[in-house]
């Protein structure tokens, strides 16, 4: 049953990652921001993507 649970896990966080990667395209859309804090915005997502991918890695 252990790796039914990762897979879950592994699932989840891939799920986490699309959310990530569909806030990083809708930036663009986004009024009201500078292009600073957009920069610093998707920096920042392109981060925490960064550390969804390398969790998949070492599942």
């Amino acid at each position: 049953m252990q790796a039914k649970e990762e897979i879950k896990e592994m699932a989840q966080t891939f799920r986490e990652a699309a959310d990530i990667l569909d806030e990083i395209a809708e930036l663009d859309d986004k009024e009201g921001m500078t292009r600073e804090e957009r920069k610093e915005k998707e920096e920042e997502l392109s981060a925490r993507f960064l550390l969804k991918m390398i969790k998949i890695q070492q599942a």
